[in-house]
């Protein structure tokens, strides 16, 4: 009786041992779309769908990002704001600050790069977020 015991307790500290791992645990990546505010609050919707967080993680990785020292946000208020994060990591994947114009548009990211977006990839940027934010992408070009 003493030796089920054991086994029981031994078995059930191993499965919890390995319930706890951080290593065995999924990591979850989210996509927050934020959109600013009257107050100049910017307020966010997410979404965990892999695909389209892969579509703009790479399309804003393949963009070749550098040091901003002609495009100015004084007095601008960005059209939207994305942020790609995943659990337990400190800084965000990606947090890209758009702003919209008739040509495409204007993108900075965390560390003060800027790049620029066509047209065809802000046309991109409207069909993933749509569902999220469908009266902003269509009001803002």
């Amino acid at each position: 009786m003493k030796r089920r015991i054991h086994f029981i307790l031994l078995i059930s500290f191993v499965i919890g041992m390995t319930a706890c791992n951080d290593e065995t645990s999924s990591s979850r990546t989210l996509l927050f779309i934020g959109k600013p505010a009257k107050d100049n609050i910017i307020y966010y919707t997410h979404t965990d769908k892999k695909r389209k967080i892969d579509d703009i993680q790479t399309m804003f990785q393949n963009k070749k990002w550098k040091r901003n020292e002609t495009f100015s946000t004084v007095g601008k208020t960005p059209d939207f704001v994305l942020s790609i994060d995943e659990d337990n990591k400190g800084l965000p994947t990606l947090y890209v600050t758009v702003y919209l114009h008739e040509n495409g548009a204007d993108a900075l990211n965390l560390y003060g790069e800027y790049t620029a977006l066509n047209k065809e990839e802000v046309e991109k940027l409207r069909g993933k977020m749509s569902a999220y934010y469908p009266k902003m992408i269509l009001a803002t070009v």
